[in-house]
């Protein structure tokens, strides 16, 4: 077990080799980092009544008593479901940074999802699937500030592309922009419940998820609702996270993430809230999930089934995320600068993330998806 003997005398003066290591080898190291925790697994199973709370929350609430930030998030709780949903996602200022605005990653899903780094989901679809198509009505489920929509109103001929979402403030923000833009002829954003929507047969050329269809529930009557009002010719496109539950990860998973998180130097491991070394990533629990938001994945499991079930897949690519989700999040921040050493670390994360998935066959949790409506007989 040389990798191993190489984890547990680690120090910072070593990440270099290891990363070498990880590119020349990464089925190797992806075998010993599943079994690395593999002893301490029993002591991991901590979680009382199916993980509804564990450690996890203790850690978090003193990370958060300690941030400052416990009671906005206690703030946010409200009595009805929908309020809740909605008060998750009010708009703010600037959180910290996400893994989409690391570019070496975009990069590396752009080449998973269309072979060339430089071209994104949308001109993939845009170029394959609607160049010659003109006049298009679409719409966008859980529309947010509206980047994302915009950015399908580039690549497309629409005569109206409206995004609906339950926050106020969210829609407010992408109407705004649409406008600076001089798009409000086009493109309209609403504050509606998808659920709430006519869904008139046959009335939509194109329906657009990006990182939504995971906040649905009850996704058979609505990707059944979609199917209903595609157009003969009509698209559903779909970018999303297909993973776990209530982000509830695989015990594989978590042994990857801890693993590969033991090997990066300190400096990169500072949360981007406080600035602390991250120590170990865990397993949220359920209480916590429903407590910041109840809609986060809250069925996000049977999306590829149900789409399958209902639907007409043309295409479906995935890129990854069932590792670097996890051991990076709240740390992404100290990988935006593109040095020599964090392209070597971030190189070594996706090889074995890459790993993971081919020799450890843990599916991957986020995936495009184009589909035509499907003809019931």
């Amino acid at each position: 077990m040389y990798f191993v003997r190489w984890v547990a005398t680690f120090t910072s003066g070593v990440w270099a080799r290891l990363a070498v290591l990880a590119l020349s080898r990464p089925r190797a190291i992806t075998r010993n980092l599943l079994r690395l925790d593999n002893a301490k697994r029993t002591s991991e199973v901590s979680a009382m009544f199916n993980n509804l709370v564990n450690w996890g929350d203790v850690v978090g609430a003193y990370r958060a008593i300690r941030g400052g930030y416990l009671l906005p998030i206690i703030a946010r709780i409200r009595p009805g479901r929908k309020q809740h949903v909605a008060a998750a996602w009010k708009v703010k200022k600037k959180s910290a940074t996400g893994w989409w605005e690391i570019p070496a990653v975009v990069a590396r899903w752009n080449r998973l999802i269309s072979g060339d780094p430089d071209k994104d989901f949308c001109a993939y679809v845009g170029e394959k699937y609607l160049s010659a198509r003109k006049g298009l009505v679409g719409i966008s489920l859980g529309s947010g500030t509206g980047q994302k929509v915009l950015r399908w109103q580039q690549v497309a001929d629409f005569a109206r592309l409206t995004g609906y979402d339950l926050s106020e403030s969210r829609v407010a923000a992408a109407q705004t922009l649409a406008n600076e833009r001089g798009l409000n002829d086009v493109v309209r954003f609403e504050v509606a419940d998808i659920y709430d929507l006519p869904w008139e047969p046959e009335s939509l050329d194109i329906v657009i998820v990006e990182q939504s269809l995971h906040h649905f529930s009850n996704l058979e009557i609505l990707l059944k609702n979609i199917n209903r009002a595609l157009r003969p010719e009509g698209l559903f496109l779909m970018n999303e996270y297909v993973g776990p539950n209530r982000f509830q990860w695989s015990d594989h998973q978590l042994q990857a993430a801890n693993a590969l998180l033991r090997l990066l130097p300190k400096s990169y491991r500072a949360r981007d809230v406080d600035g602390r070394a991250q120590k170990k990533v865990y397993r949220p629990s359920r209480l916590q999930m429903i407590i910041r938001d109840p809609s986060e994945a809250i069925e996000s499991e049977t999306i590829l089934p149900l789409i399958r079930q209902e639907l007409s897949l043309l295409e479906m690519r995935s890129y990854r995320g069932a590792l670097l989700n996890l051991a990076l999040n709240g740390i992404w921040s100290n990988f935006r600068n593109e040095n020599a050493q964090t392209k070597r670390l971030l190189e070594m994360c996706f090889s074995v993330e890459d790993a993971l998935a081919e020799v450890a066959h843990v599916d991957d949790n986020f995936v495009v998806a184009i589909c035509h409506k499907q003809k019931k007989l």
